[in-house]
């Protein structure tokens, strides 16, 4: 197997050397990309996603240490390797902490260089053999877990228990499993490409290996994993709620890089909402099923939120709201084709034959309400959906219909246009999140601390899924599209005010003017000082 490999060094005859004079390919690398600083390299790490990091410790902007720390929270897979020139116990100790695979002196020397990319091979190759040794996969999956404890798991995913709490805790202890709380959430992880049971189990070895130093349960329902995750009872309020779905966030975007790293294909995590007791987990189970079943919606998200993909007022799905067969029929209409939404809708009156026409004007009302709930959550009303947007008072319809026949073309009619409204909100939903973070950073550009989670705690959509969404639509990172508005501030400043360079820096939201002065000149083309005898002269 070919491994990936991003060189990071501030002196470019250094990257030369070691690129031009190292046989990469009888190693097993490919060098996909260089970088002269540490901020480069992060850009070059969420773009390419290598295998391997190899870097320099001193360097301008953001240094070697401070590089790995950023690596490891957003690529935490990455095997990292420094090789600097610097021989401090310090350095080689804090590299220890951030699981640092090698720390050699320059210079190295092509021998010395060549077998350490064959130790890295080895190391590589062994981890990738780890995760997909069938034989391991196959002797765990007859270690299954014993039925009574499966059974309980799949009870918590039921709604079958609304008031014994206490009673689902000390059931949950018999079986070694802690489930007291204050906030609970549950994520299901799906296979993109294969739903074989050695697949799953693979995945939950993967789920397992990464998320065992926290109290989570893990339960394999055929093709999916579903994983419990709980707080440490930390208290209910709207601050520890929003704290606890962050530190989820963080669990979920590792397992989510390293099940991309070793299944072929990847995956898909769906994740339901916040709830505060043992009894309301199936709630959160089912939101995080429904949030799978947007994939199709969203192709390039591999974690998808509920609270992303509905835009609900109301997080907390009340008990038996939905039958199951209304829950399939919801997600088509937010969702689903017109052929699948029309073959749905008719499902409904499957066993209505024996009705009266006032019993079957009731039980339209009743399916009616579906309808009203779902365009509601959209900020939308049943009345608005319409072929040429007038207003409609569909349940004085009812009264004109009073066959099975009548009202499965009504209800069907109705239905389609709904689906053709939602698909028109979703779309629009996403253009007025990205406009708005717009507007949030003009506004905002001038303070130092305005970041990425400060933007999306603003908008209440979470880092991952507003990042996607943003270079979707826009063509560019929020790192990029922050610092292009301050850039262009600080020309217009430039342009009509006889600021110093460190205080333009400062004025348009850059703590460090060695950073700005960097920034500007890859931005520009040219440095500060040069652009502004540019302007001078013209």
């Amino acid at each position: 197997m070919e491994y990936t490999i991003i060189l990071v060094d501030d002196e470019a005859h250094v990257r030369t050397s070691i690129r031009t004079n190292t046989p990469w390919k009888d190693y097993g690398f490919t060098v996909i990309g260089e970088a002269n600083n540490g901020v480069e390299a992060i850009e070059l790490v969420e773009e390419l996603k290598p295998d391997v990091i190899i870097t320099d410790i001193r360097m301008p902007y953001l240094d070697g240490i401070d590089l790995i720390k950023q690596i490891r929270e957003i690529q935490p897979t990455i095997t990292i390797i420094i090789l600097s020139g610097y021989d401090e116990f310090t350095y080689a100790q804090t590299a220890i902490h951030y699981n640092v695979k090698e720390y050699l002196l320059k210079p190295v020397s092509r021998n010395d260089f060549c077998e350490l990319l064959q130790r890295t091979k080895k190391l590589l190759d062994e981890n990738y053999q780890k995760i997909n040794d069938i034989n391991k996969l196959e002797s765990n999956y007859e270690r299954a877990l014993p039925l009574l404890k499966e059974k309980f798991l799949v009870s918590l995913l039921t709604p079958s228990h609304e008031n014994d709490n206490n009673e689902l805790i000390q059931r949950a202890k018999s079986f070694d499993y802690n489930i007291e709380g204050d906030h609970f959430m549950v994520a299901t992880v799906e296979a993109n490409q294969n739903d074989s049971p050695l697949v799953a189990m693979a995945m939950m070895e993967v789920c397992k290996e990464i998320l065992k130093d926290k109290d989570n349960i893990f339960l394999q329902l055929e093709d999916q994993i579903v994983i419990i995750l709980k707080d440490e009872k930390m208290g209910k309020n709207d601050d520890f709620t929003s704290l606890f779905i962050k530190q989820v966030f963080r669990q979920i975007s590792t397992l989510s890089s390293y099940l991309n790293k070793y299944l072929k294909g990847g995956s898909t995590i769906g994740i339901g909402s916040a709830v505060h007791a043992p009894s309301q987990i199936h709630v959160s189970y089912r939101e995080s099923l429904i949030a799978l079943n947007y994939k199709a919606y969203q192709e390039n998200q591999d974690i998808l939120y509920i609270n992303d993909v509905e835009h609900i007022n109301h997080p907390v799905i009340k008990k038996d709201l939905f039958l199951e067969k209304r829950d399939d029929f919801i997600t088509a209409l937010k969702v689903g084709e017109r052929d699948e939404v029309e073959r749905l809708a008719s499902t409904f009156f499957d066993d209505t034959s024996g009705l009266n026409p006032e019993g079957l004007q009731s039980y339209l009302l009743t399916i009616l309400s579906i309808l009203a709930s779902v365009t509601t959550s959209y900020g939308t009303s049943l009345a608005q959906i319409t072929q040429n947007n007038e207003e409609k008072n569909y349940v004085q319809e009812l009264s004109g219909i009073n066959t099975i026949n009548k009202a499965k073309k009504w209800f069907t009619e109705l239905s389609v246009l709904t689906n053709r409204a939602l698909k028109g909100q979703r779309v629009q939903s996403h253009i007025q999140f990205v406009e708005e973070a717009k507007r949030y950073i003009e506004e905002h550009y001038q303070d130092t601390n305005l970041c990425l989670e400060t933007v999306c705690d603003h908008l209440g959509i979470s880092t991952a899924y507003f990042s996607s969404t943003f270079k979707k639509e826009t063509g560019t990172s929020f790192v990029t599209a922050c610092n292009d508005i301050r850039i262009n501030k600080a020309k217009i400043l430039m342009s009509e005010t006889d600021m110093k360079n460190y205080e333009i820096s400062e004025r348009v939201g850059f703590s460090d003017s060695n950073y700005f002065s960097f920034c500007f000149k890859r931005t520009v083309g040219l440095s500060p000082s040069k652009y502004r005898n540019s302007i001078k002269i013209s």
